[in-house]
């Protein structure tokens, strides 16, 4: 006979995948909107605790303060780099973001006059809000809950960075230079747009930070993906699909939408296509 173990396994398993899926996409995408709602504290407390589920108490300070001003330059945590894999990027934009948003946030407080280690910091409240789920965890279900908690946190979090990954892959801009639309791919699919409130219409998003989802455009000329974001993150985990599919829009990036400016920045980083359509 079936030990009841066994019956369960599946179950829990399926639970902890479908439950990370459901953070990732529901919650941190969301949790990405409100961030940009300044002017709404409900908005920001709720985007804190949405955050909380996959552990990231450092994006509401990197994304705005970070990303958004630093997108595509070479020290854009948040920017994946041409010929980094993405599980890599994923080990690298997590220690990075939470480095610097550890940094951006404390610089903030000192700023304004108010302690490092205070109920201010935003990093420390998103820290506080993840122990408590995993309190409520371990309460309802002991260890099993709080492992169960941990592994889809780790997995929603793996495929937020995951779509992260896809958002500005190898796309260059030097620093201190406007952010134009060519610095995002964008994707006009109606089935990524919908799941994602229009986080594939990237580049008008960068240009216009705080315009709410359901207003953003698509923007004649960005670079533009042939799928979805969650598609192309998962046929990025194959790398030489990855390049089939990234790389002969990416030599036509470098060909009619980058700078001269951008073009040199890739020739000085070595940062060319082979013949054979690999990064080198």
């Amino acid at each position: 006979m079936r030990s009841r173990s066994a019956d369960v396994a599946p179950v829990v398993i399926g639970a902890v995948f479908g439950t990370g899926y459901f953070y990732s996409l529901a919650g941190v995408t969301v949790a990405h909107e409100l961030t940009h709602r300044l002017d709404s504290p409900a908005a920001l407390w709720s985007a804190r605790l949405l955050l909380a589920f996959t552990v990231n108490p450092t994006f509401e300070s990197y994304h705005l303060q970070g990303h958004h001003r630093n997108v595509c330059t070479y020290v854009d945590a948040a920017t994946a780099r041409r010929g980094e894999y993405v599980l890599s990027f994923v080990a690298r934009t997590i220690a990075d973001q939470s480095l610097q948003g550890w940094r951006l946030e404390a610089a903030g407080l000192q700023r304004r006059g108010l302690g490092v280690w205070s109920r201010y910091n935003r990093v420390l409240i998103g820290k506080s809000a993840s122990l408590l789920f995993l309190a409520a965890a371990g309460l309802i279900a002991g260890l099993s809950g709080i492992a169960a908690f941990l592994a889809a946190a780790l997995f929603g979090r793996l495929l937020h960075e995951m779509i992260n990954y896809v958002q500005h892959y190898g796309l260059v801009r030097a620093e201190n230079a406007a952010i134009e639309a060519r610095h995002s791919w964008d994707s006009y699919h109606l089935l990524s747009n919908a799941l994602q409130y229009n986080l594939p219409r990237h580049a008008d998003h960068h240009l216009r930070a705080f315009k709410p989802f359901w207003a953003l455009d698509a923007v004649a000329d960005s670079p533009k993906l042939p799928h979805g974001y969650q598609t192309m993150a998962m046929i990025a985990l194959f790398p030489r699909w990855w390049h089939r599919v990234i790389d002969e829009r990416r030599a036509d990036w470098d060909a009619r939408l980058a700078s001269d400016q951008e073009r040199s920045i890739v020739q000085a980083r070595g940062w060319s296509i082979r013949p054979s359509g690999m990064a080198t």
